[in-house]
């Protein structure tokens, strides 16, 4: 893999695909922990990346005010952090989906199997 620091072309789809490379530390405790390691140097590229790929914005419509703006209260630095939390949870939704469907199906398969069983055609 090549080091970050070497990331300039395409630095955005670059970017974030390395922040898919996640180092997971799985214990025997109630939560494991993950920590994602960007160098100081491109840390406000991945920021900017990942507000621009998920649709930051600077300011955004005045709740009380639709006419106006106002400054989004949510930093792109919170934003980023909640977009990686969503990235996993989605990944994990579509997995226990995924892993559903095909316990339901196996299933189906299964009482199908049963109830037919002893069908005779003669």
């Amino acid at each position: 893999m090549r080091p970050l620091q070497q990331i300039k072309e395409n630095k955005m789809k670059k970017i974030i695909a390395s922040i898919l490379f996640v180092w997971v530390v799985v214990g025997y405790a109630n939560a494991a922990s993950y920590t994602i390691t960007i160098p100081d140097n491109i840390v406000n590229d991945v920021i900017d990346g990942i507000a621009f790929q998920n649709g930051y914005k600077d300011n955004i419509q005045d709740p009380d005010d639709p006419i106006n703006t106002i400054p989004n209260p949510e930093s792109k630095t919170a934003f980023a952090k909640r977009m990686n939390r969503k990235w996993i949870r989605d990944n994990v939704r579509a997995w226990e989906a995924n892993q559903s469907q095909k316990t339901a199906r196996e299933q189906a398969i299964t009482d199908a199997d049963a109830k037919t069983e002893t069908i005779d055609v003669r």
